[in-house]
């Protein structure tokens, strides 16, 4: 039989088997601002846990505040061979997170699965049996494999407009590090130019703020120490994977290039850092592509959001 509780991240062995940054416990209690998550246990032992912000009081889960691909963490010992019985058992795990969501009075989620996990059966099938409505669909990021690769290999793999984009800035570019707070409070700005801030984003700004202090996370702002142009970027790294969490230009005077010097300078960071870089997000062809031209892959993840029905 298989029960779902809550239990504090002190308490979370290491038999748990994280995929991705966004399931480490130092960044996702991090984010959310909270050490509790919920753990789903087959007798006494911890099968899974859901790492995710679970508000009581709005009947809503979802995703930790800047964070995709996190879903369901698995413990070491489910990872079984047999694929039938890895559906299974995700179904028996499913099925008891869906349970434990109802008895706290969750009528709504919106979550997303690790990129490890493509096969969304075992969720489909529980939550139509259970009764709730549900859409499941794909998305993707745009992911910049750096393992063995040196930077004139990375370089090379830029399109030809990126590259001339960051050789036309010939300006020094300055780079300093700053507070998360100052990220944020230039951010809100940027956002309040667009109209009221929706209670989203306000949510992300205080996720921004609360990364103050964790090492995982750097803030770091790029200028020409000239024109008064300044690139913000907000970077997790951990893992052995670097995020562009937050990656944008300052409200003010704008200089041509900036922002991709900016990105080229995250990305040979990242060479020291990590062996893959993601920019938490992918462009559609039709909007322009800009993540792609540093020569990033699409890389497929499934989001799946639910409401209860009656």
């Amino acid at each position: 039989m298989y029960t779902s509780s809550y239990l504090q991240v002190d308490s979370v062995g290491l038999e748990l088997q994280p995929q991705n940054s966004f399931q480490l416990p130092k960044v996702f209690t991090t984010l959310n601002g909270s050490k509790r998550v919920i753990q789903i246990q087959r007798g006494d032992e911890i099968r899974a846990i859901f790492p995710g912000h679970v508000d009581e009081s709005t009947g809503m889960v979802s995703s930790s505040p800047l964070s995709y691909r996190q879903g369901l963490i698995y413990s070491s010992k489910h990872l079984l061979r047999t694929p039938s019985k890895t559906v299974s058992e995700q179904m028996l795990l499913v099925e008891s997170l869906l349970s434990f969501f109802e008895q706290k009075g969750i009528v709504n989620f919106q979550i997303s699965l690790s990129s490890d996990e493509l096969d969304v059966r075992p969720w489909s099938w529980v939550l139509g049996r259970l009764g709730w409505s549900f859409r499941v669909e794909p998305r993707y990021t745009a992911v910049l494999r750096l393992a063995d690769r040196s930077e004139k290999q990375v370089w090379e793999s830029f399109r030809p407009v990126r590259r001339q984009e960051i050789r036309k800035f010939s300006r020094n570019l300055d780079v300093a590090t700053v507070t998360a707070a100052e990220v944020a409070d230039a951010l809100l700005l940027k956002l309040e130019l667009d109209g009221p801030v929706d209670n989203e984003a306000l949510r992300e700004l205080r996720a921004l703020r609360m990364v103050a202090g964790n090492p995982a996370f750097t803030a770091t702002s790029y200028s020409d120490g000239i024109s008064g142009a300044r690139h913000y970027v907000l970077s997790l790294t951990a893992a052995g994977e670097k995020h562009l969490i937050s990656n944008f230009d300052a409200v003010g005077p704008r200089v041509n290039g900036l922002h991709a010097r900016s990105t080229h300078a995250e990305i040979n960071k990242g060479m020291e850092e990590a062996e893959l870089f993601d920019f938490n997000g992918a462009n559609s062809p039709q909007r322009g592509d800009d993540k792609h031209s540093y020569g990033a892959e699409a890389v497929l993840y499934f989001e799946i959001s639910g409401s209860k029905r009656g």
